[in-house]
């Protein structure tokens, strides 16, 4: 149950990942416009090939039939402008599940390319009740490998986060801090909103251009309900994303991210393993409902 919480956290989570990653490449300094600038940012994004990030992610799924909780930390790198993630990631999940609450702790590495794998390695790995640490012991040490094109196929909005930088008419600044200190350099802090009707605006253009289909009920499905807000502190120097921090909110559900960057464009190269298992999901789902409760 506690890898079925990581791989909600890619499918679902991973797109808001990804594309609040590209929006955090858009500030404004002082004197300007804020939609003049936040466009020249986001051509200036598009020179970013690859960067390294430190995530802080918690998640909080109240509303679900079973909840279920996920607090994260992930440092890795982001290369070809978004497309591949690495990660290495210290995770604690819980799920108040009814038939069999459970929790868990642990360390992994991933790789991935958006619509194509994910290959995934557990280090290490405690869980409860007692059954579940068996049921991932056979994961440890071994790179596995997901199909993500399954995934994503006939999603309303791209999870290539390319297309997104492009989008900068989408965040709005809502509020100036002027210039401070984060991480020893000097940046513009704003706080900053996400405008639904923009970005549905551009998906539509973007996917006449293309040739694409463009579903006006799937995107308003995705974004209905949902309440976005967050700060960026970004370089004077040169318009990079320094830190992030957004806040997502739909009903009782949450997202929270916090994001910093750094070796913009000179972040190492991201490896792919050379021999990886292919993952079945099934097997591993069949495996987890046998692991038999201690009664209270």
């Amino acid at each position: 149950m506690v890898y079925f919480i990581g791989v909600k956290f890619f499918s679902k989570s991973a797109l808001w990942f990804a594309f609040l990653l590209v929006l955090s490449s858009c500030g404004a300094r002082q004197g300007l416009p804020a939609s003049t600038v936040l466009k020249n940012a986001a051509l200036a994004s598009q020179n970013i090939d690859s960067v390294r990030y430190r995530l802080h992610a918690e998640i909080h799924e109240k509303s679900a039939a079973n909840p279920w909780e996920l607090k994260a930390d992930i440092v890795g790198t982001l290369q070809s402008g978004g497309r591949v993630i690495q990660g290495e990631v210290t995770f604690d999940a819980d799920i108040a599940s009814s038939l069999m609450p459970v929790e868990g702790n642990g360390r992994a590495r991933f790789v991935l390319e958006w619509g194509k794998e994910a290959f995934v390695m557990l280090d290490a790995f405690v869980g409860k009740p007692a059954g579940i640490s068996s049921v991932f012991s056979d994961l440890l040490n071994q790179w596995w490998r997901i199909s993500l094109s399954e995934e994503n196929a006939g999603h309303a909005i791209s999870s290539d986060p390319v297309l997104l930088k492009s989008q900068a008419g989408i965040v709005a600044v809502t509020r100036e801090h002027g210039i401070v200190k984060t991480g020893g350099k000097e940046a513009y802090y704003y706080d900053v909103t996400l405008d639904p009707l923009s970005l549905r605006t551009y998906l539509r253009a973007h996917a006449a251009e293309t040739g694409e289909a463009f579903d006006d009920a799937s995107v308003d499905a995705f974004l209905a309900g949902y309440a976005v807000s967050g700060k960026l502190w970004i370089d004077v120097e040169n318009f990079h994303t320094l830190r992030a921090v957004w806040d997502i909110r739909k009903a009782e559900n949450s997202i929270a991210l916090d994001m910093n960057f750094s070796d913009h464009n000179a972040a190492q190269a991201v490896s792919f393993p050379v021999e990886s298992k292919p993952l079945s999901i099934d097997l591993l789902l069949k495996r987890i409902m046998g692991i038999s409760v201690p009664q209270s």
